[in-house]
């Protein structure tokens, strides 16, 4: 809502949790180590067969997909789909992704998943997508194909940026963000952990909008 929204330099200005900061975000440049292997935890959302095409792109595999509510499936007929309580020991040495747009939701799961045992996977960034040398993805996040993320961008952990979307120089991404299909945020915004832009919505520079805010489609803030 408007409540979370404030212009870059007011006295009630958001600040983005320090864990969006951290000199640890993996460069997307950055070839993960040894990490050929993930698993899918949570595959109750479409957008999970966005995840195995960018997966399939980059020569990753994706070991299995873990059902953790009994709910519709929506991946692939060819992957392996596990309950939690069958998952093997084996199985948690392979680090996860939650490939859920809804950010509660992605919240939860990532939850579950490392309370079980996960550890969280580099982000995954398809090869299609523009991402600026000096910027930084946190663990457990997607960079879907086509979006755009301009110099000096900070994403923390478990960020959703979807189909074309643009993020402008300087942003700064909260913890568990989702960004919707061809969104445009311009230079120098702040975004707050958990917030959800809808499609097509235009956020205009300097903007800070605060945690879990929703955007809805087509906005222009």
């Amino acid at each position: 809502g408007e409540r979370g929204i404030r212009r870059s330099g007011t006295a009630a200005a958001l600040t983005v949790r320090s864990a969006t900061r951290r000199s640890t975000g993996q460069s997307p440049h950055e070839a993960p180590t040894q990490m050929t292997r993930v698993v899918l935890f949570g595959v109750g959302s479409p957008l999970v067969v966005d995840y195995e095409e960018s997966c399939r792109r980059l020569g990753w595999r994706i070991s299995l997909a873990v059902r953790n509510h009994q709910d519709r499936t929506f991946c692939g007929d060819d992957l392996t789909i596990k309950e939690p309580s069958a998952l093997a020991t084996d199985d948690l040495a392979i680090p996860f992704l939650c490939p859920l747009f809804t950010p509660c939701d992605r919240r939860a799961a990532a939850s579950q998943a490392v309370d079980l045992g996960f550890s969280e996977s580099p982000a995954l960034v398809d090869p299609t997508a523009v991402v600026a040398e000096n910027s930084s993805l946190g663990a457990g996040s997607y960079v879907n194909a086509g979006c755009i993320v301009g110099a000096q961008g900070i994403c923390g952990r478990h960020v959703v940026l979807n189909r074309a979307c643009s993020i402008g120089h300087n942003g700064q991404i909260g913890d568990f963000v989702s960004i919707g299909p061809g969104v445009v945020v311009a230079g120098q915004v702040t975004i707050g952990p958990g917030t959800m832009l809808g499609a097509g919505c235009v956020i205009l520079p300097q903007i800070e909008i605060g945690g879990n805010t929703v955007i809805g489609a087509g906005t222009v803030v």
